[in-house]
């Protein structure tokens, strides 16, 4: 997850792996990761999330985590407009550093619980991802609102896009699974997959 400061980004991976919200938050110092096993399709997937620093100073740092980033999820607090006009600068590194031109890139507007307080509109986000080929998707880290669909969606490109997919290490060890997702196409292959973003 990339995106500035204090827009959520932890709380987002918090939510997603351990079904929490904490109200106060350290800002994130370089890179945090998480890991999350999910069923898809009756396949294993490794998840391998990356928390990464907002602030400028760890920006030499955190752009060596796009680098086999299978997907990118850039995140902006819809209560503060200028989060969401940095997103420009967020995907110019992600297009930048990224080794994958196929790279699933999702922009979560996140803090939608805040209604009286949102600058960003639905439709200008919508339009701004439409131009940017991503998938859109507005988030509540303390609700817990389409947390797990953002996962998900990323998750589902990443195994429909086939050069990805082919980079992908099997997991081998079978995982609790945390999250079962399927589709009314099953697929049933016995091998895994993994990714991270």
């Amino acid at each position: 997850l990339v995106g500035d400061s204090a827009t959520g980004k932890s709380s987002i991976i918090t939510q997603f792996t351990e079904d929490e919200f904490k109200e106060q938050m350290s800002p994130t110092i370089g890179v945090d990761f998480k890991v999350k096993f999910m069923n898809v399709n009756r396949k294993k997937v490794k998840l391998t999330i990356f928390d990464t620093a907002g602030q400028e100073r760890f920006r030499t740092l955190t752009s060596s985590y796009y680098r086999n980033a299978h997907g990118i999820i850039l995140v902006y607090d819809v209560t503060r407009e200028e989060t969401f006009n940095n997103i420009k600068n967020w995907l110019k590194e992600c297009d930048l550093y990224s080794t994958f031109e196929e790279c699933v890139k999702l922009l979560i507007g996140n803090k939608i619980d805040l209604k009286e307080e949102r600058k960003v509109s639905l439709q200008d986000a919508q339009n701004f991802a439409k131009s940017n080929n991503m998938v859109y998707i507005e988030t509540s880290a303390k609700t817990k609102e389409n947390v797990d669909k953002a996962f998900e969606e990323v998750v589902y490109q990443i195994l429909n896009t086939t050069n990805l997919l082919e980079s992908t290490e099997p997991v081998r060890n079978k995982p609790t699974d945390n999250v079962n997702i399927s589709t009314s196409e099953p697929n049933e292959s016995e091998g895994g997959s993994g990714c991270c973003w």
